[in-house]
């Protein structure tokens, strides 16, 4: 059965702090594969926690193992421009994410 996880993902030193995201290298292709992830249902949400620059997601996956899957096949991921910094299993009282 098909869960949501909360992820917040993290830049790392191969980040370019000076270039917006739009202008890192590799950006047409991460946008592209995390687009994908959200037509499929895979991604609930996803945003910028501006006090910090991490990302929030909200994954709808059957376990944590899936979401580290596919977040491992995103272009920044692989190239170690961010990292998944933490990852947990959500159990939503209030509101709806409809996929």
């Amino acid at each position: 059965m098909k869960q949501h996880f909360a992820v917040i993902v993290q830049r790392t030193s191969k980040w370019d702090n000076s270039t917006p995201p739009e202008q890192q290298p590799g950006f047409p292709d991460h946008l592209a594969y995390m687009g994908g992830l959200e037509k499929s249902g895979a991604i609930a949400l996803a945003g910028l926690m501006t006090s910090t620059n991490d990302v929030l997601f909200v994954f709808l996956a059957e376990s944590e193992d899936e979401v580290r899957d596919l977040l491992g096949k995103d272009p920044w991921q692989r190239e170690g421009k961010v990292c998944i910094a933490r990852i947990e299993q959500l159990a939503l009282r209030i509101g709806n994410i409809k996929i």
